[in-house]
């Protein structure tokens, strides 16, 4: 059932309408749910909506043959200021970790810890007297400014920086040519440190040094733990589950469920992949079918292996830009989940992306690839077997700024306002965005419902 779901005449009897709250949440990821809370200590009535049996959207844990997997390498790398009186009051029983993060090259097996732009003294010294020539002669010579990423990385990190790590592995996580990607699409580009590069011979890198994304806060009972102590404090009743939403009819303030039923709403909040709500909106303006087509983003497929013995992973979590692999990151969540594993048994995370049309890969043969690459690695090897294993897909994992999406995002988010839906979450808002930031961006669509009331 789709956006077809109207017809003039429908079969049958009127699908049954739901009792109704005026204000509708649709999707209980962190986002839906920071917007539930933030509505409910409003004292605002809504209902909330989430297809599966529980909420958490992605920041989901499952047990299977003993193993802990969670959905994603999902961790809280901190918490917001504004959300510090909240996460005292979810009694998470939060854990400081510490481990380590790192790139792999494979030149010869060398291993930077991260963020790689500030550890180049783990290069051999031909490598950083270009890295040294290249960064002085950039900041010598005035260019014209960058017109894409792949231009503003080489100008800012130096050719060598850019075709070691970073060209290569935004390559293969995003699977998209940086070369169609604005300069400015993000934030986390951190700038080389010549002192970093000048500073004593080649050592070593020891993995196991908390350093970059290696020290993060993580629930004790996995990332799960997350979305349940924010659910527990709704109100009785105000969630209904097991419900998917499959058809919007703006004019009629109308949504219809896969069971057939129906309700109205006054306003819609949504935390479901933008390019997805549109494919559900009954009859959308030609320019909103446009806009929507403009909008890029990389699947990834998680594949977690649970195995006996110790995997020989160099660290805790590990980027690999060499190609000779497919996947684009490891992480070994056995180093930071007390019982998240059998004794004697490592749990490992791999991650591997793909695209329908610009780089299809189906689940098998992602399997096949990250098994073979981590035996090419040495991860696994005779002394390993593999006790149990999972692939999970994630339609839409990495979201992707080109030179035309800023401004469809613009559109479709003001589109969608003047229907009275706002939205939320890192896919809905169809921004990059960290768990915590998703909560604040429901809270941030809880204060857009309660303004008008305000007035």
């Amino acid at each position: 059932m789709t956006a077809s779901t109207w017809t003039s005449n429908p079969p049958g009897p009127p699908p049954p309408a739901r009792p109704s709250a005026p204000h509708k949440i649709v999707g209980l990821g962190l986002g839906g749910l920071g917007c539930a809370l933030a509505l409910h200590e409003k004292g605002i009535p809504f209902e909330a909506i989430e297809k599966e049996a529980r909420p958490g959207g992605l920041a989901r844990s499952e047990r299977i043959d003993g193993f802990r997997f969670d959905h994603g390498p999902h961790v809280l790398l901190g918490i917001p200021d504004e959300l510090a009186p909240l996460f005292d009051r979810l009694d998470l029983d939060l854990m400081s970790c510490s481990c380590g993060s790192a790139i792999a090259l494979e030149e010869p097996r060398l291993m930077v810890p991260a963020p790689f732009q500030r550890h180049l003294s783990h290069l051999p010294w031909r490598r950083r007297w270009s890295i040294v020539s290249e960064l002085v002669r950039a900041r010598l010579s005035r260019r014209p400014p960058s017109k894409s990423y792949r231009d503003f990385a080489i100008a800012s990190n130096g050719r060598t920086i850019f075709e070691l790590f970073l060209g290569r592995y935004e390559s293969k996580r995003l699977r998209f040519d940086l070369a169609d990607m604005p300069p400015d699409w993000t934030r986390r580009l951190v700038p080389p440190r010549l002192l970093s590069v000048l500073q004593g011979p080649p050592r070593p890198a020891a993995p196991s040094t908390p350093c970059g994304d290696g020290s993060f806060l993580y629930p004790r009972s996995g990332i799960e733990q997350l979305p349940r102590a924010l659910g527990r404090l709704l109100p009785p009743g105000c969630c209904r589950y097991n419900l998917e939403l499959v058809a919007i009819d703006l004019r009629a303030r109308r949504i219809a469920f896969r069971d057939g039923s129906h309700d109205h709403f006054d306003s819609l909040t949504l935390s479901l992949p933008l390019p997805a709500i549109v494919q559900l909106i009954k009859d959308p303006p030609a320019e909103v079918r446009d806009a929507a087509a403009e909008l890029s983003y990389a699947s990834i497929y998680v594949v977690s292996l649970g195995v006996r013995g110790r995997a020989a992973c160099p660290g805790c979590i590990i980027r690999y830009p060499d190609p000779r692999v497919d996947f684009y990151r490891i992480t070994s969540p056995t180093a930071y989940i007390p019982g998240g594993a059998p004794d004697g048994c490592t749990s490992l995370m791999v991650e591997l992306s793909h695209h329908h049309s610009r780089y299809p890969v189906g689940p098998d043969e992602a399997l096949h690839r990250c098994l073979s690459g981590l035996e090419r690695l040495g991860v696994l090897g005779p002394e390993t077997s593999l006790v149990t294993h999972h692939t999970r897909p994630i339609p839409y994992a990495h979201i992707v700024s080109t030179h035309r999406s800023p401004a469809a995002i613009r559109f479709l988010r003001s589109f969608l306002a003047g229907h009275s839906i706002h939205l939320c979450g890192k896919y809905g808002y169809w921004e990059d965005m960290l768990m915590p930031q998703a909560i604040l961006s429901g809270m941030r669509a809880a204060e857009a419902i309660a303004r008008p009331r305000a007035r």
